[in-house]
């Protein structure tokens, strides 16, 4: 790169990244033919993100690049509690374009924004961890043995955002103590003793928070690079097997399993078999596969016989059924005179005979039990495909329109203006950016929908009479891949 080329690259950068040091703290320099990003970490997280994001680096929902991770020429060189330290070779710059802003967040106020959240729908720990316990005031209680010589000590995880001082521990005799509030989930957790991150020496379940990576019951399909965390489950739930003593073992499958046949394996106990387990709001499939002799070895599926609720699903399999949560009712009025009315969508694989609803005096109704979500689903009487005709937000077109159930609706966009608008419609990561978005209705300002939306970052477009655009009444915007913006919305 000649002297002229490395001046420019040095403006532009700097130009770039003058934008993130005011009230933010990024320092920037080039040694040799290399240059260097300083990241303060403790920056707001919208800024945090947004700023990862302009590199190339994905959303820090997902966690925080780890050393060695590499996007669009940078590569992680160091990683502290503090700071991450990206390099790039200067000669790289030669190619680049420099037609669009590389600072994707183009305003909006400061967020100060919290991820704490359960890493899976469903787990379950693989022994008995002794030194967290539940307490009886619904407070879990973690201890840390030894450190007799430790100043300070404090609980840190996914439970507290990974702060590391919000849960200060009490030495205590042979160790340290804390009591939390923590909500039952699949947790990542870590003690900072003296200011160094330490693992639990008393838990061997552990996980690696890998780039991007989302932690899975099936520990085959986890991350091995990363931090290095323990891993602790608060249950909410335990499935029990009387008798079958003889057995080699036994397996809890279902839904949240993928059906597997082989893992994860139940508990012996001296009248059966049980597993605690923690498992999200919603409405779960599952039996118990029974594994007879070790050389000629059969597999054996039984029903939950203490479980009474039971379905057949679209291939004529009965199965034992699971609800945890309030129900959601779906109630389709009239049509007296159908002989059958089945509740069908994408939270049911859009089976056609399995959820049949039930006959009232008004109509047909079902009580289903759904974790917080939009759904999209339809109406099957006597075979005809239908809409909810009392739900006006459909998502689709054609013969794939579909009604739209969100349930637990915590957001509601607003659209103002458009009097001349025909249709409207949202999209976004909320709905995998589905081509028509679901539908808003007309108010007396504009146009509106609620929807639920997860915690973390969600990104959106309105889609008015077929074009697409980003909110005009949210500041909070990312250049996207197309070279447009898409309006930026945090949810606590």
């Amino acid at each position: 790169m000649n002297q002229g080329i490395r001046n420019t690259t040095l403006v532009i950068l700097f130009s770039v990244m003058q934008v993130w040091v005011l009230g933010q703290s990024i320092s920037f320099r080039i040694e040799g033919k290399t240059v260097c990003q300083e990241i303060d970490l403790n920056m707001g997280m919208e800024a945090l993100d947004s700023c990862l994001y302009s590199l190339g680096f994905d959303s820090v929902v997902h966690g925080l690049p780890v050393v060695g991770a590499t996007r669009d020429g940078w590569r992680v060189a160091e990683r502290t509690e503090d700071k991450l330290l990206l390099k790039r070779d200067l000669a790289s710059f030669d190619e680049m374009e420099w037609t669009k802003g590389e600072i994707q967040m183009e305003g909006g106020p400061k967020v100060e924004f919290d991820l704490t959240r359960s890493l899976a729908d469903f787990g379950f720990n693989s022994g008995r961890i002794r030194h967290v316990q539940d307490l009886s005031n619904g407070q879990t209680r973690f201890f840390l043995k030894g450190f007799d010589d430790a100043g300070d000590v404090y609980l840190s995880g996914n439970f507290c955002n990974w702060s590391t001082l919000k849960y200060p521990m009490k030495k205590v005799e042979h160790g340290w103590m804390v009591e939390i509030d923590l909500e039952p989930g699949v947790w990542g957790y870590k003690f900072v003793v003296d200011g160094e991150w330490v693992l639990d020496p008393q838990n061997k379940d552990t996980y690696f928070d890998g780039f991007g990576h989302h932690w899975s019951w099936d520990q085959s399909a986890n991350a091995t690079f990363g931090n290095e965390n323990n891993l602790f489950v608060k249950t909410n739930h335990v499935f029990r097997l009387p008798g079958h003593t003889e057995a080699e073992k036994v397996v809890l499958s279902g839904d949240f399993t993928a059906w597997n046949e082989t893992k994860p394996e139940m508990r012996k106990t001296e009248k059966g078999w049980s597993l605690p387990v923690y498992l999200n709001q919603g409405t779960h499939r599952y039996k118990f596969v029974l594994h007879q002799g070790r050389w000629l070895p059969t597999r054996e599926w039984i029903l939950d016989p203490a479980n009474p609720h039971q379905r057949t699903d679209e291939n004529g399999i009965v199965n034992s059924v699971l609800e945890i949560g309030e129900p959601t009712q779906f109630v389709l009025p009239g049509f007296s005179d159908a002989q059958q009315v089945i509740l069908t969508g994408d939270f049911i694989d859009w089976s056609e005979r399995e959820l049949k609803m039930k006959r009232g005096n008004d109509g047909w109704y079902l009580p289903y039990v759904l974790a917080p979500g939009n759904y999209a689903y339809k109406y099957v009487v006597d075979g005809t495909w239908m809409l909810d005709p009392t739900n006006p937000i459909t998502v689709g077109e054609s013969d794939y329109l579909n009604s739209v159930r969100s349930v637990g609706a915590n957001t509601t966009f607003e659209l103002k203006g458009f009097p001349n608008a025909k249709d409207v419609g949202l999209s976004g990561t909320i709905n995998g950016w589905h081509p028509t978005g679901y539908t808003l209705q007309r108010t007396e300002s504009g146009w509106e929908i609620q929807v639920f939306v997860p915690k973390g970052k969600a990104l959106y477009k309105f889609i008015v009479d077929g074009q697409w655009m980003p909110d005009p009444g949210n500041s909070q915007k990312e250049h996207n891949e197309f070279g447009e913006f898409n309006s930026v919305l945090w949810v606590e």
